[in-house]
């Protein structure tokens, strides 16, 4: 059949063009067997049941011998990115949180990230919150309850210390007991 040389290269630039848009060895194993169609076209141009038998088993081959060589050399890692390390950790709410009007933002290790409540609750501004995963480039977050989280941005340090002769009991930052050492603050009534 004289069109068979036709029929190999354009199924050869058919999965060529594939192949190029999917970049996922998808049709490159077909390409190779119909490359191999067409040289034993040019050659024998009548024996076209041996040119399919050839491309059946050229495909069915390189599909077979070479596809795990190509997916161990191109196997695509996930790539740590950095942004896994926000998981877990706390975060302060600096635009209130709204799933209904796809709003809200949180800070967290110094990094503003668009945020969305894990149960689509409204977080208000300056509450903790706590980092469940990322979807996408959103954090999905979750209210922290009855936990202080001290503001990180800034230089200075929550001061703890009670103060010089505070003794046990007594209430940090508020200095020394003025009733004395021993003596545990009293409010006056």
């Amino acid at each position: 059949m004289p069109y068979m040389p036709y029929v190999w290269l354009g199924l050869l630039v058919i999965s060529v063009l594939i192949e190029g848009a999917t970049m996922d060895l998808v049709t490159v194993w077909f390409a190779l067997g119909s490359l191999a169609a067409l040289i034993l076209s040019c050659i024998q141009p009548e024996a076209w049941i041996v040119q399919v038998i050839v491309f059946l088993v050229v495909s069915s081959l390189s599909l077979l011998l070479l596809r795990p060589l190509a997916r161990r050399g191109l196997s695509l890692k996930k790539e740590a990115t950095n942004a896994d390390r926000v998981i877990s950790q706390i975060g302060v709410v600096i635009e209130d949180i709204d799933n209904l009007h796809n709003a809200g933002a949180v800070k967290v290790g110094g990094k503003v990230w668009t945020a969305r409540a894990y149960t689509g609750e409204t977080i208000l501004c300056d509450a903790s919150v706590r980092v469940l995963f990322i979807e996408g480039v959103k954090l999905i977050v979750t209210p922290v309850i009855a936990e202080t989280v001290p503001d990180t941005d800034t230089d200075t340090d929550l001061n703890l210390d009670p103060g010089p002769g505070a003794g046990a009991g007594a209430v940090p930052g508020a200095g020394a007991n003025p009733a004395g050492e021993n003596q545990p603050l009293t409010p006056d009534l």
